[in-house]
């Protein structure tokens, strides 16, 4: 149990630098994804540390969790082909950023659980749309790494409402268990920046032409 933190901070760091070596194959959603990743590892190092010394790191949390929510789901946005759906995602996103600036102004150094909450559920409902619009439409899409990108935000923060939920009543009534519980969150970790380093990775580079001839 005690290496899953290291393990995660590992995958975080393989898809921190993943993303910088194959930053120029990134495009709309999957740029969106990546300037995420390159937000997380720093976070949580910075959290961590902020934590070792005593010094209050809810804030800190709460503040990074807007950037976080806006660009994975602008990151969705970006893949809806139907306007109104598209259109609903971008109320939902201003529904999402007022209700933060309220809680934010209102509770800034306890950990906002019931927005990361609403967090998982629109990016969760977003992300579900984005697949079975892609399925419908196209089927063979779905052994593209950006597809897979899409998956890898279903499972994670399918896993994150319900964990968040069981966690904001273990915190009141059994900190020992809940602590148990909480590592959950680092195997997450694992799996979604394991496997966004490689989908990053696996991006094929545009086809370039050569002089006189046109790209295959």
């Amino acid at each position: 149990m005690k290496i899953l933190p290291y393990a995660s901070d590992f995958c975080m760091l393989l898809a921190f630098i993943t993303t910088l070596v194959r930053w120029r194959y990134l495009k709309g959603a999957s740029l969106l994804l990546g300037i995420q990743t390159l937000l997380a590892f720093p976070t949580d190092v910075t959290g961590w540390i902020m934590g070792q010394y005593n010094i209050a790191n809810f804030w800190f949390y709460n503040v990074y969790m807007l950037p976080d929510c806006l660009l994975v789901a602008t990151a969705a946005w970006a893949l809806i082909k139907n306007k109104v759906a598209a259109g609903i995602l971008l109320a939902a996103m201003a529904l999402f950023t007022v209700a933060w600036g309220i809680n934010f102004a209102q509770r800034p150094d306890t950990f906002a659980t019931g927005i990361f909450m609403a967090e998982c559920l629109l990016v969760l409902v977003a992300y579900l749309y984005v697949i079975t619009d892609r399925i419908a439409s196209d089927g063979k899409g779905l052994a593209r790494p950006l597809i897979w990108l899409c998956f890898i935000q279903i499972v994670y923060y399918a896993c994150q409402l319900p964990l968040f939920m069981v966690l904001g009543y273990l915190i009141k009534n059994d900190l020992s268990l809940a602590s148990k519980v909480y590592m959950i969150n680092p195997v997450l970790n694992i799996i979604r920046y394991s496997l966004t380093a490689f989908c990053f990775w696996s991006l094929i580079k545009p086809p370039v032409a050569m002089p006189g001839k046109p790209a295959l």
